[in-house]
């Protein structure tokens, strides 16, 4: 039910690796500008470069992502790195789904026990501009991608 590890022909990633190979783009960037974008992207996690570097590295022996010669080091996303976010698509979508239903069967179980817990309102109201930002972001995702004009990584999903 929680994030698990995503697999395909048995290449498991973890959360946080998942992460960081969401957040690489198809242009190269270096492992600082990285690091950047996971900040900007969660708001609150900046990896040290004690943890960026390995999971880039396991990243790119992996072939998630691929690396650059030359005088800096640079990654970006592979083709298989693509391939592989596509298609976990839909079992982080089940995952979604089901944190949902185990959040929403536990403040149900709460209010069957102490109708009008103290904090109630405070917290709904938290969870509602919560849902409100995520629904912004979702919107904000969906006008980018509609914005991609480089179709090479392009691969169909199957939410059925």
């Amino acid at each position: 039910m929680w994030l698990n590890a995503f697999s395909k022909d048995k290449k498991v990633l973890s959360p946080i690796e998942l992460l960081v190979l969401a957040t690489v783009p198809k242009e190269s960037l270096s492992p600082k500008q990285i690091s950047e974008r996971l900040l900007d992207s969660t708001s609150e996690w900046q990896p040290a470069s004690g943890t960026i570097y390995p999971i880039l590295h396991r990243l790119t022996d992996r072939g998630f992502l691929d690396r650059s010669k030359g005088n800096r080091i640079n990654f970006r996303r592979s083709q298989m790195g693509n391939t592989f976010l596509t298609s976990i698509l839909k079992p982080l979508r089940a995952q979604i789904e089901e944190s949902n239903r185990f959040y929403l069967a536990i403040l149900t179980s709460i209010l069957k026990v102490q109708p009008t817990p103290i904090g109630l309102h405070e917290f709904m109201d938290k969870i509602e501009d919560t849902t409100k930002k995520y629904l912004q972001n979702i919107q904000e995702i969906k006008s980018e991608a509609l914005k991609v004009s480089d179709n090479s990584f392009i691969v169909p999903i199957d939410f059925e």
